[in-house]
C-alpha cells in the first residue's frame, strides 16, 4: 500500500467515524468507493457522501496511487480532470492550474495508448465524402462514409470528411472547387496563382518595364523601377522574365545578372 492509497483511505475512514452527511448542493458529492471504471457498482456499500474537498483530494489519491502509464492510472486521471468541470448541481470546482497541466499530459499520454492500434474506433477504416460542386458548403448536400482502408474510392467521392472548408479558385479559367483551412488561400493550385496574382502585378506595368530593362538590361532594377519588388513575390521575376520572353529581349540580360 503506498502513500497515496493510505492517504485516501484515511479520508474515507474520517468521514465514517464523523458520520453520514446530508446532500447539500455544492457542498457534498457522492463517491464511488470503487470507482465504476474499475469494476465499482453502485450498491450502497459501494456509495459515501464526501464534502467537495474530499472528494477533489480522493480521486488525485486515486490516480497517484497506481503505477504511471497503467491503464488504472489513465482512467484515474480522466477521472481526476473532470473534478475541474461544473458538476450538474451547477456547483464550480476549484483547480490548481499546475496540478491541471499536469493531470491532462498524463491524460493525453493514457488517451493516446488507449486509442492506439486495434482500440481505435477508426482502425483498419477510412472516410470517404461527395458535395455539389455547385454548393461546396452547404453541410445539408455532403454525404460521407467509411470504407475498410486501402478501398477504391467511387468515382465522384473525395478521401476525408466533411468538415473540411471549400472555396472556389478564383482563377476565371478554373474556378474549382478545393479545400483549404488557410483565410489567405485562393487559388486551387500554383499555377493558377502564378498566372492570375503575380502575373497581373507585372502585366499592368508591361510597356514601362519593358522601357526601363532595355536602358539598364537588369531585370530586378527594372522590375524596381515600376514598383515591383521581387522580396514581396518571389514569383514576379518568373513572370517578368515570361515577358521578356514573349519579346525577345532575353539576350540583352546582363550575364552577371540572369535568373
Amino acid at each position: 500500500m503506498n502513500k497515496f492509497e493510505k492517504r485516501m483511505n484515511w479520508i474515507l475512514n474520517r468521514r465514517r467515524r464523523l458520520g453520514t452527511l446530508e446532500r447539500i448542493k455544492g457542498k457534498t458529492e457522492e463517491h464511488h468507493i470503487i470507482p465504476r471504471s474499475l469494476g465499482g457498482d453502485d450498491s450502497t456499500e459501494n456509495l459515501i457522501m464526501l464534502t467537495t474537498r474530499e472528494h477533489f483530494l480522493v480521486h488525485y489519491c486515486l490516480w497517484k496511487m497506481y503505477p504511471k502509464d497503467s491503464a488504472s492510472s489513465g482512467k484515474m486521471v480522466k477521472a481526476f480532470t473532470m473534478m475541474v468541470a461544473a458538476p450538474a448541481d451547477g456547483h464550480t470546482r476549484y483547480l490548481n492550474s499546475r496540478l491541471y497541466a499536469a493531470a491532462q499530459v498524463e491524460k493525453s499520454k493514457a488517451m493516446s495508448i488507449a486509442q492506439s492500434g486495434e482500440r481505435n474506433s477508426q482502425f483498419g477504416s477510412m472516410w470517404i465524402f461527395t458535395f455539389d460542386p455547385e454548393d461546396p458548403n452547404n453541410m445539408e448536400k455532403r454525404k460521407e462514409k467509411k470504407l475498410p482502408k486501402g478501398s477504391e474510392i467511387p468515382s465522384g467521392w473525395l478521401a476525408g470528411r466533411k468538415m473540411s472548408k471549400f472555396k472556389i479558385c478564383k482563377n476565371p479559367a478554373c474556378k474549382a472547387s478545393f479545400r483549404s483551412q488557410a483565410r489567405k488561400k485562393v487559388y486551387c493550385c500554383d499555377e493558377c496563382r502564378i498566372v492570375c496574382a503575380p502575373l497581373n502585378a507585372v502585366k499592368k506595368v508591361e510597356k514601362e518595364f519593358i522601357e526601363a530593362f532595355k536602358k539598364c538590361g537588369i531585370m530586378d532594377k527594372a522590375l524596381k523601377e515600376v514598383g515591383i519588388h521581387l522580396g514581396s513575390v518571389g514569383s514576379h521575376a518568373q513572370n517578368a522574365r515570361k515577358i521578356l520572353e514573349e519579346h525577345n529581349l532575353t539576350h540583352l540580360l546582363k550575364t552577371n545578372h540572369k535568373i
